[in-house]
């Protein structure tokens, strides 16, 4: 009976407990995977063409700092295919594909507005370096740009609710980004080219994301 007891004090605990203290840790991340086609119809005919794949997968690890701040890093591995209207000799469609690497890192801080649920104001700094790859054919391939982006953001919209004190899920929308990506591309006779944009987004109606977070 004790142990029975015992037991039940250590769950009531995990589900209870939800302090934003000083050493709790968390795992969290993200996954998005997007696809799709267009279907034309003539008469009789109907083709199909592929449109944009992509997807890209980022884990992320928190830590309280202190009382209610946390700060975060995450890596992760993004793959853009996007069909780039040539065909091949067997009509096997071609595309342009991107692979980026990214590092992200943030800080959070947590202020509670009712029981287990917070607002959580923070800034990111992501950071992104890849390449593009064209297909010219079914076997010739063209590396077309080094490619290197880093984004500045503070959302405008996030909180979190911690349904138990192992489990949170946080709600994020909108946010006031600053980006700057450079493209450089070396061609064949050792000519260079680059290209360097920079981008100031308020954007307050972005589609919520949702991702769920592990404490320990």
């Amino acid at each position: 009976m004790k142990k029975l007891f015992l037991f039940a004090a250590v769950l009531f605990a995990a589900v209870t407990v939800s302090a934003q203290e000083k050493g709790d840790m968390y795992l969290s991340g993200t996954f998005r995977l997007s696809a799709g086609k267009t279907v034309n119809s003539i008469g009789n005919t109907t083709t199909n063409t592929p449109g944009t794949t992509s997807f890209s997968i980022i884990p992320k690890f928190g830590i309280f700092v202190i009382d209610n701040l946390e700060v975060n890093a995450g890596v992760g591995y993004g793959l853009s295919k996007v069909n780039n209207n040539r065909a091949a000799a067997n009509e096997q469609t071609l595309y342009n594909n991107t692979n980026t690497f990214y590092i992200n890192v943030g800080t959070n801080y947590f202020v509670m507005l009712a029981d287990n649920f917070y607002y959580t104001p923070g800034v990111r700094l992501s950071a992104g370096f890849g390449s593009q790859v064209n297909q010219l054919s079914a076997t010739e391939k063209q590396k077309e740009y080094n490619n290197t982006s880093f984004t500045f953001s503070i959302p405008l919209c996030k909180f979190e609710y911690r349904v138990s004190g192992l489990f949170g899920v946080a709600l994020e929308a909108g946010s006031l980004d600053v980006s700057t990506t450079s493209q450089k591309r070396t061609a064949a006779d050792g000519t260079v080219t680059k290209r360097n944009t920079t981008n100031f987004s308020w954007d307050i109606n972005t589609g919520a994301a949702i991702s769920f977070k592990f404490y320990f």
